[in-house]
């Protein structure tokens, strides 16, 4: 409505006498207006085909509009063809190849969580397809994708661990890409190893050593076989945990005597010795022998 009322008057503007320099003014501001009143229309993605828009288009239009969006690299627009395709796909291995032709779109364009998701639905809906092995495995980049650093939260890690140890589970059938989800099965058992390191030292360091103790004993059941090196981690974290100990007064510190033996060997030294003894004197026999004859034994005066 503004652009026609402002046209008009531009219009009654240019029809009346003016000087030279007015009526180019005016008819720069024209030229305005109208280029501004094309760029505020919405660009219709099939326009340049000359037809109908992708809601109008038939499967065989949508097809054939998403290979020429393929071919120009405008994956974005394609991947609106390709939502567009799957309700409407002929048969189910058109709708098959379509789902996963979506998860591709989503994984290069750069939408992990989206393309996760389709990824996972292919390999539940279509457990025996071809294409399984190459599924699983970009599922499992897409995870990966998502890890955080170790001081932040590991749900992804963890998630993404079970994913490959599921994959590397069926070695017998999955072998293309196994040596590549090994190393992101150990780059994940890292991260959470780094991850249980941090809260172990935050717990020592609040003087919390009980759930110190309980992470040691599981960080040391989880990863020391894989990794030798975390057994000299919970070495280090059980030493701490003594120290503070000692620091707050709850373990007393330890006391070796190096100068000379402990109390207990004294004490055993200075037992006699029962196999050896010395045999008593024949006059203290005797008299032991005269009291144990009681006060019925005769006196000699």
């Amino acid at each position: 409505m503004y652009y026609t009322r402002a046209f008009y008057t531009l219009l009654l503007f240019s029809s009346l006498p003016l000087h030279a320099d007015a009526k180019s003014w005016l008819s720069k501001m024209f030229n305005t207006i109208a280029g501004n009143n094309k760029s505020t229309k919405k660009a219709d993605p099939s326009a340049h085909l000359g037809g109908p828009t992708i809601r109008d288009m038939n499967y065989i239009e949508l097809a054939t509009y998403k290979h020429r969006l393929l071919s120009e690299n405008n994956k974005l627009i394609a991947l609106k063809v390709v939502d567009r395709m799957i309700p409407l796909a002929p048969n189910l291995q058109e709708q098959r190849n379509l789902l996963f032709e979506k998860a591709e779109l989503l994984f290069d364009l750069g939408n992990l969580s989206e393309s996760e998701s389709n990824y996972n639905e292919f390999k539940v809906l279509y457990p025996g397809d071809t294409k399984l092995e190459t599924v699983c495995y970009k599922e499992i980049l897409a995870s990966f994708y998502q890890t955080l650093d170790p001081d932040r939260d590991q749900t992804k890690t963890k998630d993404t661990l079970k994913l490959a140890q599921d994959f590397l589970a069926r070695n017998d059938v999955f072998v293309k890409n196994s040596d590549e989800v090994k190393k992101i099965k150990q780059e994940c058992q890292k991260k959470l190893i780094d991850s249980e390191q941090g809260i172990i030292a935050f717990d020592i360091h609040r003087n919390k050593f009980n759930p110190a103790r309980l992470r040691i004993a599981r960080l040391e059941k989880d990863y020391s076989s894989e990794f030798p090196e975390v057994l000299q981690a919970v070495a280090q974290f059980e030493q701490r945990i003594q120290e503070k100990e000692i620091e707050a007064g709850i373990r007393k510190p330890a006391t070796v005597n190096i100068s000379g033996p402990s109390l207990a060997q004294n004490f055993n030294n200075k037992q006699p010795n029962l196999d050896k003894q010395t045999p008593a004197p024949k006059n203290l026999v005797a008299k032991n022998t005269a009291r144990k004859k009681g006060p019925h034994a005769k006196r000699k005066f």
